[in-house]
């Protein structure tokens, strides 16, 4: 997982250098990307499984490194984030 996020952004960054987008505005949009995903990818689970979290518990609903268990979250919340 590690590999595949610098991997694609690195790719992104520099692609989109090409395109003329400065490199600070890249790795702020970047950063936020990947953020988003993560807590994406979160939400998504928790709205799948455990929906009642949202109500009782915001933060642990929220908290990523708990686990996802889904990736469809990711480039959904990603591409918004991004």
């Amino acid at each position: 997982m590690i590999v595949g996020i610098v991997a694609g952004s690195a790719l992104g960054i520099r692609n989109a250098m090409k395109g003329g987008l400065s490199f600070p505005y890249l790795v702020v949009g970047t950063t936020a990307a990947i953020y988003c995903a993560f807590i994406g990818a979160r939400a998504l689970y928790v709205l799948i499984f455990h929906p009642h979290l949202f109500v009782v518990n915001l933060p642990l609903a929220l908290s990523f490194w708990e686990g996802t268990g889904t990736w469809l979250g990711a480039p959904l919340f990603g591409a918004i984030g991004g």
